[in-house]
């Protein structure tokens, strides 16, 4: 990443602390940040539930502590990781307290409550996720508990809500779960466009059209699948590859035994969970995300746009930031394999499209979503916060 002018922000060095579920997730979405925050003269600090390769954390400079999250966690273990929150706010008395998703968000300000320390918060919402993308009786309880618990803990004078997209900042206001906090976008986690260069595709036919996602229902996987198969009626040479793992805390996870079984298919093969995603684009054509909803900015449509890559993704919040239909690929009504298979086999017979879709992808990765430009808004915001 290139570095950012460095700019006294503070007479002492203000402290950052981010509040994240995963430790594995900041290192993939958030480490770049902190290493710019510090390099602007905060002191950053980061709170999460640890995991083997953490330890990039600490070399960074950056201050690990852990937390005992639990993924579907009863509520005493909510309570218990609140504490754990609300000891280190104690402690640490940062300037701004960074939580980055849904839970984070409200465990976080949960335990600012009883603290004498009064920091700023920066309420990261990186997609509204399962609950606002399904409409079963379960997700519309869970998104009124939501919905519910940012109004009454997070929505406070001197808080900012972060959005990756103004739909989402829409539906919280809607809600009326953001009077009195700021709010402010700045378009996904970023990306860093120098680690992930513009690469030729392989050659063609077969099309190799690569979703890489977390196996899940709302994921649209199902939608993908059954696009491969109208493509291999239609006889247009593809293979289709499902890149990513089951993420058996969500409900709508997906089972290893279903997707080994859509894997039958002759067109269909299940990759599974991949280091580095820039392997996928190196010998892919074209990125398909068939989202039912929920999205913040999808990072693998960032990572396919920077890599060059034309996409096909459906019509919802977060898709349509990345994705410009008929300049940087196609977008789709959701639930529709019909119109995804159309989309996919439109760039299966137009090389020259596909050359061209990605070359605006690549142009638009660069201009609005690179790491470099995520992270001189954020500090901006930051700034603008403490003055």
């Amino acid at each position: 990443m290139v570095p950012i002018e460095t700019t006294s922000v503070h007479a002492r060095s203000p402290k950052v602390l981010f509040v994240v579920s995963d430790g594995w997730y900041f290192r993939s979405h958030r480490l770049y940040l902190a290493k710019a925050a510090m390099d602007q003269g905060f002191e950053v600090h980061v709170a999460t539930r640890t995991s083997e390769g953490d330890e990039a954390i600490g070399a960074s400079g950056i201050a690990l502590h852990e937390l005992p999250w639990k993924r579907g966690g009863r509520f005493l273990d909510d309570l218990r990781s609140a504490a754990c929150v609300a000891r280190l706010i104690d402690r640490l008395k940062p300037a701004i307290v960074h939580a980055v998703s849904l839970k984070p968000i409200v465990l976080a300000a949960l335990g600012a409550l009883p603290t004498a320390s009064r920091p700023h918060f920066v309420h990261a919402i990186t997609g509204l996720g399962y609950a606002f993308a399904d409409d079963s009786l379960k997700a519309r309880i869970v998104r009124r508990i939501i919905l519910q618990s940012l109004s009454t803990l997070a929505d406070r004078p001197g808080s900012v809500y972060l959005f990756q997209n103004n739909d989402d900042r829409e539906v919280v206001k809607a809600a009326g779960a953001a009077k009195r906090a700021a709010s402010a976008i700045i378009r996904g986690a970023g990306i860093d466009v120098l680690s992930h260069p513009h690469v030729p595709p392989p050659d063609a036919p077969p099309l190799i059209v690569a979703t890489v996602t977390r196996m899940l229902g709302i994921k649209g996987v199902a939608d993908v699948v059954e696009a491969s198969r109208l493509l291999d009626e239609q006889s247009v040479a593809h293979r289709t590859l499902l890149v990513g793992k089951p993420d058996l805390g969500n409900p709508s996870a997906l089972s290893h035994e279903v997707l080994v079984s859509w894997a039958q298919s002759p067109s269909v093969t299940y990759v599974g969970h991949v280091d580095d995603p820039r392997e996928i684009w190196a010998k892919s054509h074209v990125a398909i995300l068939a989202s039912r909803g929920g999205e913040g900015l999808p990072k693998a449509l960032l990572e396919a746009a920077a890599c060059g890559r034309p996409m096909v993704a459906t019509d919802v919040p977060g898709n349509r930031e990345i994705v410009v239909d008929g300049e940087t690929g196609f977008l789709v009504p959701p639930r529709d394999p019909e119109a995804l298979a159309a989309a996919v086999r439109r760039l299966a017979g137009d090389a020259e499209l596909r050359r061209r879709m990605g070359g605006a992808a690549r142009e638009r990765a660069e201009r609005l979503f690179s790491s470099e430009v995520v992270a001189r808004e954020t500090i901006a915001l930051y700034r603008s916060m403490l003055v």
